[in-house]
């Protein structure tokens, strides 16, 4: 009962409620457009935009909260940030119109005033975690779902995507002043402070994109090298199970703070690595083995072929089981940590052009696991070579590649025996 009421009053599980609502409630809009059997116009242009919308705001709301906490402890300082953020927001969103003015000029601004809304909305997630507001954070989370959700559906039903947008936004603006009840922005227009606020910033900006960024790339080199149909398709199927890729960060990020506190040891990454697997690998193998009827199930019949992909990204579980970083950043080996991020960026990116050329969409799709493996590899190389840290300290070798031999089968029989 003490660790459940401590991670409670952490927050921690609040925010990840949020976090795990607002990709359901995202998933879900998709599976409505399938099923309410929208044209398939709508639903390339509704892809287009998300892509848009994650190319330009998943690093930039990361960095914006990472500097927050620089100025957190000052409140004067404090207000000076957020203020600074929501003009950053507002600058993000400019530059975005730029794509979106090129793709869909008819959707520019009701997208755009989404997109900026959206984000702030998301910005005040993340202000209600660091305010330790738990239980309006609760309510926060399960409002902005129900209104994605609910509001987008019904609304494109009945109106359009245009409209939509424009109810959708407002119904989150008013939403997010009842709830957040902010009297924290302070617009400074001091040069020289907002200066060292983008000074700060900036490094974290860049670093966020190159460890996120090359997802999204992936989407962009399919939709300017492909046709409309192979985007569509990699959309669906490109995309890592939240539960798991939520519970590596969890594992990840505690391996950190053990190790720092040194309250354990590398036997205790080893441990935590173990649950990982033995939670992990068994959900991605019942998913891979039912993953073309329930993509027939959810999709439109000549969408659901996307299944193919999405098998291809479960195998990410397999280099998602290693903690490296999480030693490298126990011993604040950031510089390390970005200079490998920088690397696997372009290594992706590169694996990417050449895998469509050669095996399509199924091409991206495998560059993607390569990459991040080799990310893995390298990272457990410095610290077997510079920390002197070997591989089974903190990986239990044994169980690991038992579970990677036998999802590797499944996958195996799935894609060339079964299928």
């Amino acid at each position: 009962m003490n660790r459940l009421s401590k991670i409670l009053h952490s927050g921690k599980l609040y925010l990840y409620v949020f976090q795990l609502l607002s990709f359901t409630a995202r998933f879900l809009i998709i599976i409505a457009f399938n099923k309410l059997e929208f044209e398939k116009k709508i639903l390339l242009t509704y892809e287009d935009l998300l892509l848009i919308k994650t190319t330009f705001s998943v690093a930039v709301i990361n960095a914006a909260i990472s500097t927050l906490l620089q100025f957190y402890k000052n409140a004067r300082r404090k207000t000076f940030a957020i203020g600074n953020i929501l003009l950053v927001l507002l600058g993000v969103q400019i530059i975005a119109s730029i794509p979106l003015i090129k793709l869909h000029p008819d959707l520019a601004l009701p997208f755009g005033l989404f997109m900026l809304i959206d984000n702030a909305v998301i910005f005040g997630a993340y202000f209600l975690f660091i305010e330790k507001k738990n239980s309006r954070l609760l309510f926060f989370s399960l409002g902005y779902f129900s209104l994605l959700l609910i509001g987008i559906i019904l609304s494109t039903y009945y109106f359009g995507l245009r409209t939509a947008f424009y109810i959708v936004s407002g119904l989150l603006a008013v939403f997010s002043v009842l709830v957040l009840k902010v009297s924290y922005f302070n617009f400074s227009l001091d040069l020289i402070k907002v200066k060292y606020f983008f000074s700060l910033m900036f490094p974290l900006l860049l670093m966020f994109f190159m460890t996120s960024g090359a997802d999204q790339m992936d989407s962009w080199i399919v939709k300017l090298l492909g046709e409309d149909k192979d985007f569509l398709i990699f959309r669906y199927g490109a995309r890592e199970l939240p539960m798991t890729l939520m519970l590596a960060n969890v594992i990840s990020a505690s391996n950190v703070i053990l190790l720092k506190r040194r309250e354990g040891n590398l036997s205790s990454i080893r441990r935590n690595s173990r649950i990982f697997t033995w939670i992990a690998f068994p959900i991605a193998m019942v998913l891979m083995l039912f993953s073309k009827e329930l993509f027939l199930f959810l999709y439109k019949q000549e969408l659901a072929e996307a299944y193919e992909i999405f098998n291809i990204f479960l195998l990410l579980v397999i280099p998602r089981a290693l903690f490296p970083q999480s030693i490298l950043l126990a011993k604040n080996k950031n510089r390390i940590l970005f200079y490998n991020s920088v690397l696997e960026f372009f290594i992706h990116i590169v694996f990417s052009i050449v895998g469509f050329v050669f095996l399509g969409i199924k091409g991206v799709a495998f560059s993607a696991l390569l990459a991040y493996s080799a990310d893995k590899t390298l990272l457990a190389y410095y610290c077997n070579k510079y920390l002197n840290i070997s591989f089974s300290q903190y990986t239990d070798v044994k169980t690991l590649l038992l579970f990677s031999l036998a999802l590797l089968v499944v996958f195996i029989s799935k894609t060339y025996i079964l299928s």
